[in-house]
């Protein structure tokens, strides 16, 4: 027995209802105590601890450090699953024991007790002492339950609850325990309070005045939505937890006042176990929403918190237990909560729109999509597949169709495509047929405006488009990526500079945000920055779609800046078996002059017609670069405007074939918006 006093994780158990099992069914009480003691005695030895004293039905132990305590008590209750099930509570703290006839006392086992005493069966509840030892270790999740006052504990205390697979979370209207006697009074006057508070500050949520509260105020009004943990039993309802997470994104994104992290940078944090601070100043935000979805069934279980970087600390948190069909009023109820804890101003005064509602198979479908277009490459055509699946479940559900418009618009970008016109006149199709059943679907007006700047050479559609994606979704990451590109496609470098930038802002893990900023300062001729951002997105080392595509802009900005020598160092650290390299490797050989070596490189690409005319310019061989612009202008080939080198007819040779090439009433109007954003005079 150990002597005098000691610091140890403290683990208090009981059997719920046990008397009154003992009373109803002896033989089946005595089966679940034998079981109950056997697997104490097993589990607390294996995790290095020890059962100091059995209680009835109870029990308290000690181990060295909180982690042992804490794994030792989820095996517990994983094992006493296993019939005869034992409904066990547990109660974990930590603090001093001291000995006295053989028997453990102190403060601490008191507040272990308490803290226990407020659980139900299959669960595991823990101090803001204990929490605070394990809260950074990835293999425990939980929960804020409040704030509490026990019966002879001078404080109150925060407790909170483990939300790992299996276990059960109490819900705090239902909770009972060795509280103050005179907690039930003073719940009476604070629900009082409460009720004119909520009256005149519209808040959502009563647990949001109970959780713990941050003491230090956020910042400024902004957030990232990590994925949500998926807390399932058979763990295969990431897809879902993940399209919670897009959703809220989404969401916020639609908010104006509220600076919203894009998914590629809160997603790269999925399974991390980081310091939330960290994260924060990574991603430039003042709050985290972070949170859990166990599925079973029809049957929901959500947990979110909203978490001040600064502090660690809650300032609001809930969870909802609801059917799959009300997950859409949960979405809402979660962005109200958010919006009324940051104080964010609405625009208008207007509350956000209502989350698109369907059935749920039509749902369960859409979240796969969503997830299988967010990786896209060759998922792509599995993202397409589902969304046409929803919308034969439900044809009126407007999501799917803007979410199968964009995976359309980005085929090119990914997968070999021999005839885009086809594609890109279906992805128009969706996003007109989303946009008839909401008006206010931002991405489907973002997807118009990249068919309209990119394959239909609409320039005038595209701004408008653009536009109202804007008003729509002001933090839209995505949008800003596609509004950006547009503006260095009409040669507007101070907007196209400003777009990009914003873009890098809102999703800074996004490799492709960086490359495209680096392609508005080189058609800005800002070499120097250009040059500095491509690197900054090559040494972060991200896997987030094309890293590779900072190459061009550096490659070409070093040539420009008169370093071929760096140039040519990027160059060779690209695989040879890249087409990228033969390309780049192309524009090294004019640079130095090589004209033959770099004819030699042109009849070995296979590559598109738009991007062999840019060659042929600078070769000034204007014959063979009207040619390609012809064939790259009959079949709609999206280099002719986009991630382009050519400029404007008057920076070329006044050759005919080259003259007639350009004299196309597309081009012709692109050029006149060249002219007008760069201040040239048309002559």
């Amino acid at each position: 027995m150990p002597q005098g006093r000691q610091l140890a994780a403290i683990m208090f158990t009981d059997i719920v209802g046990y008397t009154a099992m003992m009373q109803a069914d002896e033989q089946k009480a005595v089966s679940v105590i034998k079981h109950y003691n056997a697997t104490l005695e097993k589990l607390v030895t294996q995790h290095d601890g020890q059962v100091l004293n059995y209680y009835g039905d109870g029990s308290l132990c000690i181990f060295h450090n909180a982690t042992d305590a804490a794994n030792c008590s989820l095996a517990v209750q994983e094992e006493l699953k296993k019939e005869p099930v034992v409904p066990l509570r547990i109660g974990l703290h930590v603090g001093e024991v001291f000995f006295e006839d053989a028997k453990a006392l102190g403060d601490g086992v008191n507040v272990a007790s308490r803290v226990q005493s407020l659980g139900q069966a299959n669960t595991i509840l823990v101090s803001a002492e204990f929490y605070d030892k394990i809260k950074n270790n990835s293999a425990f999740t939980s929960v804020s339950l409040g704030n509490f006052n026990f019966k002879n504990v001078g404080q109150p205390l925060q407790v909170f609850a483990l939300t790992n697979a299996g276990l059960s979370v109490p819900q705090r209207k239902n909770i009972e325990g060795k509280l103050d006697p005179g907690q039930k009074n003073k719940k009476i006057i604070v629900v009082s309070l409460l009720i004119a508070v909520l009256v005149a500050a519209g808040f959502f949520s009563y647990q949001t005045f109970i959780a713990r509260k941050s003491v230090t105020k956020p910042k400024d009004k902004s957030i990232a939505v990590l994925p949500f943990t998926d807390m399932s039993a058979a763990k295969d309802q990431e897809y879902f937890s993940d399209g919670l997470s897009e959703e809220l994104i989404a969401a916020f994104a639609r908010i104006p006042e509220l600076k919203v992290a894009g998914r590629t940078s809160s997603f790269s944090y999925k399974g991390m176990n980081k310091d939330l601070k960290a994260i924060g100043d990574e991603l430039s935000v003042s709050t985290i929403l972070e949170g859990s979805l166990r599925k079973s069934g029809n049957q929901l279980r959500i947990t979110a918190q909203l978490i001040n970087t600064e502090d660690g600390f809650n300032i609001w948190s809930d969870t909802y237990e609801v059917e799959l069909t009300d997950i859409f009023s949960v979405q809402d109820k979660i962005t109200k909560a958010i919006i009324t804890a940051l104080n964010v101003h609405l625009l208008n005064n207007k509350e956000p729109e209502a989350t698109a509602s369907t059935s749920p198979d039509a749902y369960s479908n859409y979240l796969k999509a969503r997830q299988q277009l967010s990786f896209r490459r060759e998922h792509l055509l599995e993202a397409k597949r589902l969304f046409e699946e929803v919308i034969k479940l439900d044809p009126n559900f407007a999501p799917a169709h803007s979410g199968l418009a964009r995976a359309l618009t980005i085929f090119g970008n990914y997968l070999k495509v021999d005839n885009a016109k086809p594609i890109m006149d279906s992805a128009k199709l969706e996003a007109n047929k989303a946009l008839t059943l909401n008006p206010n679907n931002g991405e489907a007006w973002s997807v118009l405006g990249t068919i309209a700047a990119y394959y239909d050479w609409d320039w005038a559609a595209a701004e408008k488009a653009f536009g109202r994606s804007k008003t729509i979704s002001p933090n839209d990451a995505e949008m800003y990526n596609f509004l950006g590109d547009y503006y260095w496609i009409v040669s507007d470098k101070k907007l196209a500079i400003e777009m990009e930038s914003k873009a890098v802002e809102l999703d800074p893990l996004l490799a492709v945000n960086y490359a495209n900023l680096a392609m508005a300062y080189y058609m800005a001729k800002d070499y120097d920055n250009a040059i500095r951002i491509s690197n900054v997105g090559l040494s972060m080392n991200l896997q987030s779609f094309i890293a590779a595509a900072s190459w061009p802009p550096l490659v070409w900005s070093y040539l420009k800046a008169k370093q071929v020598d760096k140039a040519e160092e990027i160059v060779k650290k690209i695989p040879e078996s890249d087409p990228l390299h033969i390309e780049l490797a192309t524009d090294i050989a004019i640079a130095r002059g090589d004209k033959a070596l770099a004819i030699a490189n042109l009849q070995k690409m296979n590559r598109l017609h738009a991007r062999s005319a840019e060659y042929y310019l600078q070769l000034e061989m204007w014959e063979q670069a009207a040619g390609e612009i012809e064939k790259a202008y009959a079949s709609r080939e999206v280099g002719l405007v986009y991630y382009s080198r050519i400029t404007i007819p008057e920076d070329y040779a006044d050759h005919p074939a080259l003259k007639k090439a350009f004299n196309k009433p597309e081009l012709k109007k692109l050029f006149e918006l060249r002219r007008k954003n760069s201040g040239v005079q048309n002559n």
